[in-house]
């Protein structure tokens, strides 16, 4: 396969999932137990807040070197394919899936979660970060899927 033949499946399937996950938003309820969520700690916020610091700059794909995400300091966020922007948003960290509105099974060894809201469609992705050590950069979307990035100046 050709890599403009590629890259089209790659466009098809990226938008495939954004419709997906956007209409999987729209339809997926709340969950409403009634019973009260903690607050999160000063260790959450803490570990929220250096998981944030290692995790600002560009990170280039360890399973396809073209595509590129850089997250900013302002919290908006780029994912460029072959040095061509591709989408735009805004970026977020958070420890408690609950106070997000999300009712996921929190099994993982993190949790450190972080939220991704393209700015042209508003779809949302969530991922849990594993690994953010300032040079490797690993997060698994919770739809299924694992992203390992390298940092990129």
């Amino acid at each position: 396969m050709n890599q403009r033949a590629l890259f089209w499946v790659s466009v098809v399937v990226a938008i495939g999932v954004l419709f997906f996950v956007g209409f999987s938003n729209f339809l997926l309820e709340k969950s409403k137990t009634g019973e009260e969520i903690p607050a999160a700690t000063d260790d959450e916020a803490m570990a929220v807040d250096a998981i944030w610091t290692n995790m600002v700059g560009s990170w280039e794909s360890l399973d396809d070197g073209k595509y590129v995400m850089v997250l900013k300091e302002d919290n908006t966020y780029e994912e460029l394919y072959d040095s061509e922007l591709k989408s735009a948003g805004t970026w977020l960290l958070f420890a408690d899936p609950a106070e997000q509105g999300l009712d996921i099974e929190t099994n993982f060894e993190n949790s450190v979660f972080m939220e991704k809201k393209d700015g042209a469609t508003g779809g949302l992705f969530y991922y849990n970060v594993a690994v953010a050590n300032g040079e490797e950069l690993t997060i698994t979307y919770l739809q299924g899927g694992v992203l390992r990035f390298k940092r990129v100046n």
